[in-house]
């Protein structure tokens, strides 16, 4: 298979998860086309916390997780997901308009649990330390804790409609085409000049110098502070087989959505206030008496006869 970029007019094999591991989601509770969590295999998401405009996800080493994908809408889609900027089936830094991607169907939902292997087995997401991390060990160790996912609706297949123009329409064309072509050949021919390339002093003392890459400072400081990252894990069963699919737009994602994730030290080192469990209520104390024998009189004990 070609992993280069994809044309409009080309249908790209994506891949489509065995029944087994698709749920259906409820409509009712559909608020965004599309959504994207990180799950533990038991029910129930992990914790997450809202910072700065992201999301956050508290993870712990040695922890294995899924990632859920959702669909809400009433036509298929295509998701491209990556882990810690790993495309999560070819294993190659992320891209989407070269990637293959899992398919959706309409109201429909997934299950992903691992970097793909084979068409039969992955191998399991698992918070590890940075340095221990697949994308770490595969040499991007700056894009570590972050999980993203790309959605591509399909192309709709429109039918085309012929139109035979009627006779007065067809007139009326030719006589357009003829004033045309006599209002052309009356007017005189100019040549426009073409506006010279050499930039004007004005414009070179504008133009921007050389700048440094986005987010460079930033961008180290945020990778020293990352604790966990994703392993390549133990092996799984997980089948997929491949199936056509067309894209609405070949390389414009209709959304994209990132989650980020660390231990609770690295969510605090970044300004998150991780709220601990609220202890059970306790029963108030007792309070002292001062006539403690000061009480009613109980009844006497019942004899039996």
């Amino acid at each position: 298979m070609n992993h280069g970029s994809f044309s409009p007019q080309r249908i790209a094999q994506v891949f489509l998860l065995s029944t087994a591991l698709l749920t259906l989601t409820s409509t009712a509770a559909a608020r965004t086309p599309y959504s994207l969590s990180i799950e533990s295999p038991s029910p129930g998401s992990l914790k997450s916390y809202r910072h700065a405009g992201k999301r956050y996800i508290l993870g712990n080493a040695g922890q294995r997780y899924n990632l859920r994908v959702r669909n809400n809408t009433a036509s298929r889609v295509e998701v491209v997901l990556t882990v810690d900027g790993r495309d999560v089936i070819s294993g190659r830094r992320g891209s989407f308009t070269g990637q293959r991607g899992y398919l959706i169907d309409a109201w429909d939902s997934m299950v992903v649990s691992g970097f793909r292997t084979s068409h039969q087995r992955v191998a399991a997401f698992r918070f590890t330390d940075r340095d221990n991390s697949y994308s770490a060990r595969m040499g991007t160790p700056e894009n570590v804790g972050i999980v993203g996912a790309a959605f591509f609706p399909e192309q709709r297949r429109h039918r085309r409609r012929w139109h035979q123009p009627s006779h007065r329409a067809r007139q009326n064309a030719a006589t357009q085409r003829e004033l045309k072509r006599l209002d052309n050949s009356e007017r005189p021919s100019v040549t426009k000049k073409k506006p010279s390339r050499t930039p004007t002093r004005r414009q070179r003392t504008r133009s921007p110098g050389p700048q440094s890459p986005a987010g460079g400072a930033g961008s180290y400081h945020e990778e020293e502070n990352q604790h966990l990252g994703t392993e390549y894990g133990e092996s799984r069963w997980s089948t997929v087989r491949e199936v056509s699919f067309r894209r609405q737009h070949a390389n414009s994602p209709r959304e994209i959505l990132t989650l980020y994730y660390d231990d609770a030290q690295g969510l605090r080192n970044r300004g998150i206030r991780l709220y601990p469990p609220r202890p059970m209520p306790r029963p108030p104390p007792a309070l002292p008496q001062a006539f403690p024998a000061n009480r009613f009189a109980p009844p006497p004990p019942i004899y039996g006869y």
